[in-house]
């Protein structure tokens, strides 16, 4: 159930927010939005949900400069900051939702988001120049759960843009939470690629983790060649206790994430057509994000793997970048991994591979 909330849908400013400082909106009440807030020790935010309900984190209980509201107008009046915190297939609705005539135009934009829009192909900063071409805009990303991040956990998190001055603004807002480091790149392309593909390989993860060998297994001999000699039940890697033909073994979940996120660096090669960078690919934003997403229980993205084809009640990124690469030119040319992901995504939803596991 929703926590109770305190809202503002009134058009007067908050006493507190009359101050000349550093301000922020979300647009999108998510977890990793509260979670991202909660670390913006003393820094008035404005909160933007759809509705009452959307709101399922009382945004005040930490930080007490919060105001929660479902008046888009009133909330993007307050700061020019923005901080784009939903769903990655809502953005496009909710930017061209914004009555330009009563706003000013957003001094930087941070997205949150971490996939590719169905049909178009495109990442959020991408769908975000559309609307605004002259904003400066920007990704947050790391490998943070937000309920850890909730809690005063520490944590890690990468600011990633090409202007100097918005990721060094971004970093001021963060900068006084206790536990916290921050990096910084100048590659957000890289990031919000990272953030995409980690969604998708954490969905594999997921399908590794399966219980049982069905027909939507990785019996893929691009992904793995060892099959268990003659396996007996209730050994190390035999079909009765094995979610795969290679077991969930410890050496197999080594396997997937070395080999997945090796075919990431080269997929995001391809599309950017130019060299990685090192500290990118290897900091928080990229191997740090992946590596938690994967092997986090919690992870929504690998919950929906483990429970595949049966849809995961929660928003399941992955999936929908599944789509986009199948629906797009990005998916021309698809190998390996990324490629039997795309195909087991949508065969399981064709009658003619529903049929019973023997």
């Amino acid at each position: 159930m929703p926590q109770k909330v305190m809202f503002k849908t009134t058009g007067a400013v908050p006493e507190e927010m009359t101050e000349k400082v550093p301000g922020v909106v979300f647009l999108g009440p998510g977890r990793f939005s509260a979670a991202v807030a909660s670390c913006m020790v003393g820094v008035p935010v404005a909160v933007w949900g759809r509705s009452q309900e959307s709101f399922r984190h009382d945004f005040s209980a930490d930080n007490p400069q919060a105001v929660q509201t479902t008046d888009l107008t009133w909330a993007l009046q307050q700061f020019p900051y923005w901080i784009l915190g939903c769903p990655v297939q809502s953005v496009r609705g909710v930017l061209a939702s914004i009555d330009l005539s009563s706003i000013p135009a957003p001094a930087w934009v941070l997205s949150l988001g971490k996939g590719i829009e169905v049909g178009t192909g495109l990442r959020v900063r991408q769908i975000i120049a559309e609307f605004f071409p002259e904003a400066r805009t920007g990704v947050l990303a790391g490998p943070n759960l937000a309920a850890e991040v909730l809690a005063g956990h520490p944590c890690g998190m990468v600011v990633a843009s090409e202007c100097k001055k918005m990721a060094a603004q971004v970093k001021e807002l963060l900068q006084k939470r206790p536990l916290l480091d921050l990096q910084e790149s100048a590659f957000p392309d890289e990031v919000e690629w990272y953030g995409a593909l980690k969604n998708v390989m954490a969905f594999g993860f997921g399908l590794l983790m399966q219980s049982k060998l069905d027909p939507l297994s990785f019996d893929n001999p691009e992904f793995c060649n060892a099959k268990p000699d003659n396996p007996r039940a209730g050994d190390p890697g035999s079909y009765n206790q094995a979610p795969h033909h290679f077991g969930p073994s410890e050496n197999a979940k080594a396997l997937f994430m070395t080999k997945a996120f090796g075919e990431m660096r080269g997929f995001m090669q391809q599309i950017l057509q130019k060299p990685l960078d090192e500290q990118t690919s290897l900091g928080y934003g990229g191997l740090g994000d992946f590596i938690l997403t994967c092997y986090a229980a919690s992870s929504r993205n690998r919950q929906a793997g483990q429970q595949f084809p049966k849809p995961l009640q929660e928003l399941c990124e992955g999936q929908y970048t599944l789509q986009a690469l199948r629906g797009s030119r990005l998916g021309e040319g698809l190998t390996g991994i990324l490629n039997h992901l795309v195909q087991v995504c949508f065969k399981a939803y064709d009658p003619r591979y529903l049929t019973k596991s023997s």
